[in-house]
Order: C-alpha cells, then sequence, then structure tokens
C-alpha cells in the first residue's frame, strides 16, 4: 500500500491534477446491459428521420455537409433519449446546452457522438469539454473508481455516409486515445481501416481493449 502512495505521489499529474478512476470494460458493459440496446433503438430512429429529411429533397446531399448530417443526428438521438429515460429510477438526464449525458447508477456518463477513424470523438477542443467529459480518467488495478466514468455511445458512417458502418461504446482518456472501446457492432462491408490508439507503458496502466462482439440487433449484419 505505501508502495502504490509513494507511485501516485510522484506521477507528473497534468492539469489542476485532477484524477478519476474509471470502471472497469466489464463493469461498465454490465452497467449499461438494459441500456445498450435501446441506445442502438434510438440510433436507428434518429438515423430513418434525419435520411426522411434528405429524401424529401436529393438536393440537400450536396447543400449540407457531413457536419449539418451529425448534428441533425446528435440532436434527434438525445431529444428521443432524454424523453425515454425521463422518471428512469437509474437514469439521471443532464443537459449542458444541447449536449445531453446521462447518469446512470451514479458510476458511468454517458454521451452521444459520431467517432472517427481512430473511434475518437470529433470534439471542437475546449477546455471546458477536456475538464468535463475525460480529463484525468486513469486505470488502476483494484481501488475502485471515486466518481462517473465519462463513456461514449457513438457511432462511425460509412464513406458516403448513407449508412451506419459501426457502433461502439468508448472509454475517452484525452482527445486521440481510449482507454478501452468495446465494439457494439461492426458491419462486414465496412473496409475502413480503425486506427487504434498506441499506448504508452506509463506508471497509470493506460490501456486500451478491443473486443469484437456481434450485434445485439436482430438481423443486424456484424463481424
Amino acid at each position: 500500500m505505501l508502495d502504490l502512495l509513494a507511485t501516485i505521489s510522484s506521477m507528473k499529474l497534468t492539469n489542476r491534477t485532477i484524477q478519476r478512476r474509471i470502471v472497469t470494460q466489464e463493469d461498465a458493459l454490465g452497467l449499461l446491459a438494459d441500456y445498450i440496446p435501446q441506445f442502438n433503438e434510438l440510433l436507428d430512429d434518429a438515423w430513418e428521420y434525419v435520411e426522411r429529411v434528405y429524401a424529401d429533397d436529393p438536393s440537400r446531399r450536396i447543400v449540407f455537409n457531413e457536419i449539418t448530417k451529425a448534428g441533425m443526428l446528435h440532436d434527434g438521438w438525445c431529444r428521443s433519449a432524454a424523453a425515454r429515460f425521463d422518471g428512469d429510477k437509474r437514469v439521471r438526464v443532464i443537459w449542458r446546452g444541447r449536449m445531453l449525458v446521462l447518469l446512470i447508477d451514479n458510476r458511468v456518463a454517458v454521451r452521444f457522438k459520431k467517432l472517427g477513424t481512430d473511434l475518437c470523438a470529433r470534439n471542437i477542443r475546449t477546455p471546458s469539454q477536456e475538464r468535463d467529459y475525460f480529463q484525468g480518467q486513469m486505470y488502476l488495478d483494484g481501488l475502485e473508481p471515486i466518481g462517473p466514468t465519462r463513456l461514449i455511445f457513438g457511432y462511425r458512417a460509412n464513406a458516403v455516409g448513407t449508412q451506419i458502418a459501426g457502433r461502439y461504446l468508448t472509454c475517452p482518456k484525452s482527445w486521440d486515445e481510449n482507454h478501452w472501446v468495446e465494439f457494439i457492432e461492426q458491419s462486414k462491408s465496412d473496409a475502413t481501416q480503425l486506427l487504434q490508439p498506441t499506448v504508452a507503458a506509463d506508471d497509470l496502466r493506460s490501456k486500451i481493449t478491443v473486443r469484437a462482439k456481434s450485434a445485439r440487433r436482430k438481423g443486424a449484419e456484424s463481424a
């Protein structure tokens, strides 16, 4: 125990020395077992709604860029999720501007985002975003988390933005790196190379674990 305390005290902590110990990947999946299927359903509904908007006028695919579509999809998912989970005793619905955070069992805080090929969110890199969503999250064996772990339920679109190429649950460590990634669904037809961040061998034993899983949605094509 003394050795562990000495190790922690010698760490060079960044930005306000705030550290949050994270829940394990297995624990997070257990906590969200009842919610991930619902997250998927909400994503399907939001995607279909946005596709109908584009179908009404095909020129919109040219006029609107991918950021516009991602924004509409984000707003649709968040509004539907807030309505669905309002009143759920396990969930606290928190709005920060137009962004929704679902605090589940006071242990994980889940938000919805579009992900890049590195499976990290495409955030505007502001200090407030950094503080709120991943700053100081770290992995330490044998120690319980002292606050909610920030997670992302995210998706990737195919190259032309017409289909969902993958769905993931990620635990972000920084702008460009995750502690771990859970593949909820990954289309076999999506040939895009997913670039996994390298992991530094540091005193925090930070790591990324990637595990492919079959789709939980009936009839979905996955690897």
